[in-house]
């Protein structure tokens, strides 16, 4: 009896080679969960119809099929990585999803050829980012859908950012790994129906465009444990039919198909198959004469259209060549973050947002969470001159949490962050969290350069807010204090503030400007003001009038100006009838003065007389010392005209010139010669030469003798 049994089990392990050496099968695919059927509501659409590309065509005139536009045989694997495994972690569909077909496209798009993890994992997407994200916290598969969806909104990490480990299906990207993963992202995705011909031409046009698809089966033992040996529902390497028990849903990549690849049904031989790589690594399969390596299988065209899983292939569109400029970054502290669905909005009111992004459905199990996110935000063209929110709906066990950070970035700005974090979330309810533009930094306050000490002086501000918020100001005075915040204004509007200071010195006043949402601006440049005592300064002196011909006026002008700080202001007095002043009060700090001297009534003298200008100010008195001497009121030379054979001597009508300087000018200006009188003589001699000895040539010629100008005619 003993031998009976030992014969039985030999045979069983002859018949079935590798059945019991193969480790138990991991489904990898489930059917969405309710949760994951909202968030793609809407979203992966029915492909209907797909035009065929310039590849396509070319394909086609080379090797023309039954349908325009299809060749008889396409196959895809320039851009493909190298064949991978996913080990024993249900994560076929985002290996199918992230792995090969994103990978592919980018690297089509990149020009990076069969990428390697281990070499350039730089330029591998990452199964863990599409799987870690979409398993909703459980290694129990996810749905292929919802992955594709995933790239559409975020992108795909890299390997190098978020290397795959099958051990962990629980970690999420990191910050930078969310950023990073944003320039990769996907235009749309869709879905194609394969339960009819059409659809399998569908998917055959998108092959022969260039392009993979995402495809899932259920697994039999057939395909498991023998593919490709020729057994029930295999031939030729080609799956054609189920056989054994199932084990469950299993997601593939489809990269293209051979309309002439033949199998043996059991009845025909049939024609038609699709070519898939595996992840199940490079010694499972038939091996691909174009890669070298195995990790390959053929699926009949029957199969996929009667006995694939949901009889669906996924397709995404590559957004070729993204630079993003916006970001949202947010940051969560929960126990549970399956039970966080975070949406950011923009636009001032958030109950009528301008836009919304449902940037985190609550898909990622009772797992805990603590760490930023970056989600992408540049489709929405965001305003970052309004306001951005954090909308999050904490649903399902009493587990609260935080929402720990929340920012926004435009290209490479700096970040604008929100400081209304940290804030609790509430179970079954929404809370917001703000950002809120603070006001644009004011240009510095206007107000007086100058002061004197303990006065008031009025500064005033303006600025706007970006959000239109009203704002209101605080000053900072330079000197250790700061001033209340004013009354809120209207955005653009100004507002003031007064100060005293009781110290002479120089002080910087600033500002800076806050919304009704108490966010602050920097502050603003200073303007300067000197506090100094008024200094009153005259310049000149004394004033000095010299000689003034009797019955004559004559003007000068002074300077009272101020030497100090503040505003000069004060009245001016003379105590000499003879003299006036103009104006007799100023306010200013810099003020000309002017002083008429009238000799009406005054009696020549040698002698000068005296008066005092007085200035009375704020910052001070100053005198001016005044002097006139008075002379007469003018002398007429004779002879006239004056002869040089017959005169040597200039004499004058009336009382003469005494002290005077006689000075003798040809009419052209120009000096000939300087005489002076100091004794009181009536005349002064003169021999008709210049200043060179030259005798003079016969004309005309102006004389000036103080303040009574002449002319006299030479003759010869």
């Amino acid at each position: 009896m003993n031998v009976v049994i030992g014969v039985g089990i030999f045979l069983i392990l002859f018949l079935f080679p590798g059945a019991y050496a193969k480790p138990p099968f991991v489904p990898g695919i489930r059917p969405p969960t309710p949760k994951e059927e909202e968030y793609l509501k809407g979203k992966v659409k029915e492909v209907k119809f797909i035009e065929p590309s310039e590849l396509a065509l070319r394909r086609y005139r080379l090797s023309p099929g039954k349908k325009f536009g299809l060749a008889v045989l396409v196959k895809n694997y320039q851009y493909l990585p190298v064949v991978g495994s996913q080990g024993g972690q249900g994560s076929c569909a985002a290996w199918s999803a992230c792995y090969y077909y994103k990978t592919y496209q980018e690297s089509k798009e990149h020009s990076w050829n069969h990428s390697d993890p281990n070499i350039d994992p730089e330029h591998v997407a990452s199964p863990a980012f599409g799987y870690n994200l979409a398993n909703a916290g459980e290694d129990s598969g996810s749905w292929p859908a919802v992955i594709m969806q995933l790239m559409v909104d975020h992108g795909c990490a890299s390997w190098q950012d978020m290397p795959y480990d099958d051990s962990d299906y629980i970690s999420w990207p990191d910050e930078d790994a969310w950023r990073n993963a944003i320039p990769y992202r996907a235009e749309n995705a869709g879905e194609i129906y394969l339960g009819i011909d059409a659809g399998i031409n569908l998917l055959k046009q998108a092959l022969s465009n260039g392009d993979l698809a995402t495809i899932t089966i259920i697994v039999y033992e057939n395909f498991y444990f023998y593919y490709p040996n020729d057994t029930d529902g295999i031939n030729n390497g080609v799956l054609f039919d189920n056989s054994g028990a199932l084990l469950g849903g299993h997601a593939m990549t489809a990269i293209g198909y051979d309309d002439d690849k033949p199998y043996f049904d059991g009845t025909e031989t049939k024609y038609g198959a699709f070519l898939m790589v595996n992840s199940w690594g490079s010694n499972w399969g038939v091996e691909d004469p174009d890669i070298g390596t195995k990790g390959f299988c053929w699926i009949s065209y029957d199969y996929m259209r009667d006995k694939s899983y949901y009889q669906t292939a996924w397709i995404i569109t590559d957004k070729e060549g993204y630079e993003p400029t916006a970001y949202g970054i947010f940051g969560l502290n929960h126990n549970k973050r399956g039970e966080l669905d975070i949406t950011f909005m923009g636009g001032n009111d958030k109950n009528s947002p301008d836009w919304t992004f449902n940037c985190l459905p609550n898909l990622g199990g009772n797992h805990p969470v603590n760490q930023n996110i970056v989600a992408d935000l540049t489709s929405y063209n965001p305003d970052f001159s309004k306001k951005f929110w954090l909308k999050v709906y904490d649903s399902g066990s009493p587990t609260t949490g935080q929402v720990t950070y929340m920012a926004v970035q435009e290209d490479e700005e700096p970040r604008i962050t929100s400081t209304d974090t940290p804030k609790d979330t509430v179970n079954g309810d929404y809370i917001y969290i703000m950002i809120n533009q603070p006001p644009n930094t004011p240009s510095a306050p206007t107000g007086d350069d100058s002061g004197t000490p303990n006065t008031p002086y009025t500064f005033t501000a303006t600025t706007t807010d970006p959000d239109g918020d009203q704002v209101a100001f605080k000053f900072d005075w330079g000197d250790g204090s700061e001033s209340d915040w004013t009354s809120y204004v209207d955005s653009g509007s100004s507002a003031s503030k007064s100060h005293s200071w009781s110290t002479e010195d120089t002080y910087y006043v600033k500002v800076k400007a806050k919304d009704t949402y108490n966010a602050e601006s920097g502050w603003s440049a200073g303007h300067s003001i000197t506090i100094r005592a008024v200094v009153l300064k005259v310049d000149p002196s004394s004033l000095d009038f010299d000689e003034v011909g009797k019955s004559s006026t004559k003007i000068m002008t002074f300077r009272a100006y101020n030497a100090g700080g503040g505003t000069l202001s004060g009245t001016i007095s003379v105590d000499r009838n003879w003299m006036t002043v103009s104006p007799t009060s100023f306010e200013g700090n810099d003020n000309t003065i002017s002083v008429t001297v009238s000799t009406e009534g005054l009696a020549e003298s040698h002698t000068p007389y005296i008066g005092t200008i007085t200035v009375t100010s704020n910052g001070g008195t100053k005198t001016i010392e005044v002097s006139v001497i008075v002379i007469p009121a003018g002398a007429v030379v004779y002879p006239n005209p004056f002869s040089l054979a017959r005169h040597n001597n200039l004499s004058f009508w009336g009382t003469g010139v005494p002290y005077a300087e006689i000075r003798i000018f040809t009419l052209a200006g120009e000096l000939v010669k300087t005489l002076d009188e100091r004794y009181g003589a009536s005349e002064v001699s003169w021999d008709s030469r210049n200043e060179k000895g030259d005798k003079v040539a016969r004309g005309i010629y102006i004389y000036v003798v103080k303040n009574f100008p002449g002319k006299i005619a030479i003759i010869k």
